[in-house]
Order: C-alpha cells, then structure tokens, then sequence
C-alpha cells in the first residue's frame, strides 16, 4: 500500500486537485490508512490505491512560504477539524503531480510546517 505520508513524511496535509476547465477543490486532513489520494467519500476519506511508489522518486518537494496564499480560489470541500484558517502564513512544502487516475487532472499536495 502506498499512501501520500510516504511521499511527505507526515499524515496530514492538504490535497487539491486542479481540474482543468473547473474550480480547484482541496481536501484538508489526516490521511492515515487511506490507499492512494485521498477522496470524499459519504463515509468520510477513501483512498483508490492509484498511487506507485516509483512515482515519489520523480515528484520533488518545493518550499512554500505562505500555504493559505496558495489555496486563494480555492474550494475546500473537506476540512473536518476547521484548519483552513491557521493556513494563513503557515510555511511548508509542496509536491506537485499529475492524478493518476483523473486525466486532465493535477494534484498538489502541501504539508504544513509542525502538522503530525
């Protein structure tokens, strides 16, 4: 299994995927035991098990300085703890791909600086 804290080192962040031709949505929270990214579900977060692991070697973490300035139009579609606000100013680093199993589709994962 592998799930996006083996890409980022911590088991939770946010996830938004960019469609091309809509609004980008973000999902906001822990993805522990989720197989692949993370996707609303009526039950809460599951995961398609889309990702390889091969693919973390080519995808390389950037520094963000502000991750709440990055998420402006955004729309946040999951955040069950209400973190979107402590975004604002919060540091920390971005990996950017294209969603394996939409096309047209890129995600862009952040995980902020002192999250678990």
């Amino acid at each position: 299994m592998t799930t996006l804290a083996d890409l980022i080192g911590q088991e939770s962040g946010i996830v938004v995927y960019d469609r091309e031709g809509a609004t980008p949505e973000a999902v906001i929270g822990n993805f522990t035991g989720v197989n692949g990214l993370p996707r609303v579900f009526l039950t809460g977060l599951i995961g398609l098990g889309e990702l390889d692991e091969f693919m973390f070697d080519e995808v390389k973490a950037q520094p963000i300085e502000d991750i709440g300035l990055e998420l402006e139009g955004v729309q946040i579609i999951y955040d069950c703890n209400d973190d979107a606000e402590s975004l604002q100013g919060a540091p920390g680093m971005l990996w950017e791909f294209d969603d394996p199993s939409e096309s047209n589709t890129t995600v862009k994962v952040y995980a902020p600086e002192g999250w678990a």
